[in-house]
């Protein structure tokens, strides 16, 4: 998957082999930030991170930080991996389910919840 727009566009974001994930599409991405506009130095959270992609995003397009949660170790670990690749973007790992993290989260500007299906 490849980052469409921003500082590292064009970037490729590494997946997990054999995931039961659907990463966001292309095109539901770009329709999403497009209707967002500016979010240079926003607070954004990504629950049920999977390949993080729209975090990843969000970064690129000058979000100030952004907060994955992901329950999965493995894919967890795979967004670290790729979020050092990004090293002009504050990002935040949660290994915990996304419905138990709403309860003990702080604030954001944006919260983005894409749980698989």
């Amino acid at each position: 998957m490849q980052i469409h727009a921003g500082q590292y566009k064009g970037r490729r974001v590494k997946t997990v082999k054999n995931s039961p994930y659907r990463p966001t599409t292309s095109l539901v991405r770009k329709s999403l930030f497009d209707i967002l506009g500016d979010i240079s130095g926003k607070h954004v959270l990504d629950l049920f991170a999977g390949s993080g992609i729209i975090g990843f995003e969000a970064g690129s397009r000058g979000a100030g930080s952004i907060t994955f949660v992901e329950s999965s170790l493995r894919v967890n670990s795979l967004l670290k991996m790729n979020g050092a690749l990004f090293t002009h973007t504050k990002f935040n790992y949660v290994r915990q389910d996304a419905l138990r993290f709403l309860g003990t989260c702080g604030e954001y500007d944006i919260i983005f919840a894409d749980p698989p299906y």
